[in-house]
């Protein structure tokens, strides 16, 4: 199980989120590898719930998606519509990854990376976003 946040932080649209902050870190199923990835290093169902506020650059629509292995996640995304930049809109989204394979020091094999990216066309400031990642089964 494992929670990171950040807070505060500025994302060119289409850029990937930083997590600066550990809030929990439980085992090695799911290890925080980079500012902006979280890897899945056995195989099985993980559930991912991310929440997000921010206020973006120009009035519009906002949106974060989840990035698996490079791949937009189309069912895990959330949009909403700023009606300025003084506006902060509330994002969220909750899904189920499957991982078929655990990590292992073969080279055939590597982890499930996980992102959260800014999806909306103009740049945004996070106010928080917060990302829970827990293996199910």
């Amino acid at each position: 199980m494992l929670e990171m946040y950040s807070l505060g932080v500025t994302v060119p649209a289409g850029g990937s989120i930083p997590l600066n902050n550990s809030n929990f870190s439980k085992g090695v199923t799911a290890t925080h590898s980079a500012p902006a990835s979280i890897e899945l290093n056995k195989k099985g169902v993980y559930r991912v719930a991310v929440n997000a506020s921010v206020s973006p650059a120009a009035a519009g629509d906002v949106q974060i998606q989840l990035v698996k292995n490079g791949i937009l996640t189309a069912a895990a995304r959330s949009i909403a519509t700023a009606a300025s930049t003084a506006t902060v809109v509330p994002l969220g989204f909750e899904t189920l990854v499957q991982v078929p394979f655990d990590n292992t020091c073969c080279c055939a094999t590597s982890p499930t990376t996980l992102q959260v990216i800014n999806a909306s066309t103009v740049d945004a400031t996070f106010s928080i976003v917060d990302v829970i990642v827990s293996k199910l089964c």
